[in-house]
């Protein structure tokens, strides 16, 4: 269940757009503020936190990456979902501390519903997910909901869910198909201000409802970088530079692609 009421706070400089969205996320059964540009956000944020922003990247005055900047200077950032019509535009990766989300333009309303349930959930620790008996306790985890394709080789059959989160051993997905423990698959996502879609090869650790746990055993070094750095706890602020993933990303398994050996 979530919380009562959470409060949204809606960013975009399109007028049509900024009034769906709010109607969408009214009728969801949550508060909503909406502001046309990223000054009026940053005043918004200012006066008092939204439970969580949804954010336009590409906007006239202050752009969405001005504001996530900006929040990498204030005590308690809301989380954002980034909502954006242009997933190419690349923007510095270091501001990324305070993005819990990215929805890409057209979004349907249900996914854009389900995106913010999940990290309002994922907030408030009142997610539907449940921890699997043999979970591994110490592995630190971050909140991340992002629209996912799976392929299961070699028929490539195609499904989409929901990454929900990361963790240095893989992901979690929510996805309606069923899938077995042992199987393999191939994940594919975007990040914001990464302009080229991550790809990963995983095997299915545990399966508990919609919920799977996914142990990463092949990645790109570049792809595994952009996750090393999406790890760092949501709303730590960060400067953006290569540095080495850690271990469970970073075992080489043959050249440009990096094997991971510790489960999700």
């Amino acid at each position: 269940m979530l919380d009562p009421k959470p409060r949204i706070l809606i960013v975009d400089d399109d007028h049509n757009i900024l009034a769906l969205t709010e109607r969408i996320l009214k009728d969801a059964g949550f508060l909503t503020e909406a502001v046309d540009g990223g000054r009026a956000a940053i005043e918004k944020v200012e006066a008092s936190r939204p439970t969580l922003m949804t954010l336009d990247l590409l906007m006239p005055d202050v752009d969405g990456w001005g504001v996530l900047a900006h929040l990498r200077r204030v005590s308690a950032p809301p989380p954002v979902v980034v909502v954006t019509g242009h997933p190419e535009s690349v923007g510095p990766f270091s501001v990324m501390a305070s993005v819990a989300a990215y929805v890409v333009k057209p979004f349907s309303p249900d996914t854009l519903v389900a995106t913010c349930r999940k990290v309002v959930a994922g907030l408030s620790g009142l997610s539907e997910r449940r921890a699997e008996p043999d979970e591994r306790r110490g592995e630190s985890r971050r909140l991340f909901v992002v629209e996912a394709r799976v392929a299961s080789p070699p028929s490539a059959s195609l499904a989409t869910g929901h990454i929900v989160d990361v963790s240095p051993g893989g992901l979690r997905l929510d996805l309606e198909t069923t899938l077995e423990a042992g199987h393999s698959i191939d994940v594919a996502f975007m990040l914001p201000g990464h302009k080229n879609v991550i790809k990963a090869r995983c095997l299915v650790h545990w399966r508990q409802g919609v919920t799977t746990g996914l142990k990463v055993v092949e990645i790109g070094p570049r792809d595994a970088e952009c996750v090393h750095e999406l790890m760092k706890p949501l709303g730590t602020p960060r400067r953006y530079r290569p540095s080495r993933p850690p271990a469970a990303w970073s075992r080489r398994s043959r050249p440009g692609v990096t094997r991971s050996s510790s489960g999700t």
